[in-house]
């Protein structure tokens, strides 16, 4: 019965955080562009806007008309609080880190 209590204590104590979501601001001179987000729409890309991503890796991506026109990708820890610029350049293949999901 004893080991019972020190298992049950034991695993109470190394039971992990829940993950916090990952604000991230984006800051951008692009005017006219949809914002996607791991492949899905997230709406029109604005200056300043904040996103709310679960931790691990993630694909930002600026379209007009249906054309990449810009692309990062950005790896976000639980409770980060951060900002990253998307801005217009070419960009060579799929710049797609392990772990993250893109659908076309």
């Amino acid at each position: 019965m004893r080991w019972v209590a020190w298992a049950l204590l034991l695993g109470a104590c190394t039971a992990a955080e829940p993950a916090v979501p990952a604000r991230l601001a984006i800051t951008t001179a692009l005017v006219d562009a949809e914002l996607y987000v791991d492949a899905h729409p997230r709406g029109p890309l604005v200056d300043g806007i904040v996103l709310e991503l679960d931790p691990g890796p993630h694909v930002l991506e600026a379209r007009r008309a249906r054309t990449v026109v810009a692309r990062k990708v950005v790896q976000v820890r639980s409770g980060d609080r951060r900002t990253e610029a998307l801005d217009e350049r070419p960009f060579r293949g799929r710049e797609v880190p392990r772990g993250a999901r893109r659908r076309d």
